[in-house]
């Protein structure tokens, strides 16, 4: 089996740039590599991909970094790892727009299930919009889950109407 290094290195000479980010998001949540280490990895890689490092971020799954990659790429701002109250939501779009990001190892059974649609509960009575998106949908269905996205951002529905100008 390969160290860590060896097999960043792998990623960095086969890996889509999406590739890149997930898995250095991963080595970075996991502790299995610093940003100093995946710095020291990609110095001899191609510009392109050293640039990559700027949109690494350490989120908590892969799933939350391929949403977070995609959303960005299409200009849409999003932070990661957000605390709303008492809940810490994967995914914040604007102001109230949060996107909960569920792979099965975390979201499998009849207890996820109830907490996950208690925090959505507590969500919408808070004013928030919550979209739930699994694996299968990011992967197979991309393109439905992006343009639901983008058709709640086009109605301003991820932004406070508080905020909003008034016209």
């Amino acid at each position: 089996m390969d160290d860590v290094e060896t097999a960043f290195r792998c990623v960095l000479r086969c890996g889509s740039d999406e590739d890149v980010v997930v898995v250095a998001d991963s080595l970075l949540h996991r502790g299995d590599a610093t940003r100093d280490e995946l710095e020291r990895w990609m110095r001899d890689a191609p510009a392109r991909v050293r640039a990559l490092l700027a949109r690494v971020d350490a989120a908590e799954s892969g799933l939350e970094s391929i949403v977070r990659i995609r959303l960005r790429s299409c200009g849409i701002r999003v932070r990661t790892q957000v605390w709303i109250g008492r809940r810490r939501v994967d995914l914040l779009v604007g102001d109230r727009l949060v996107v909960e990001c569920d792979g099965a190892e975390h979201h499998a059974g009849w207890t996820a299930h109830a907490a996950d649609r208690e925090r959505d509960r507590e969500l919408v009575a808070a004013g928030y919009v919550v979209v739930r998106v699994t694996y299968r949908q990011v992967v197979d269905d991309w393109e439905a889950v992006l343009q639901d996205v983008l058709a709640i951002v086009r109605r301003r529905g991820h932004r406070d109407a508080r905020t909003q100008k008034r016209g």
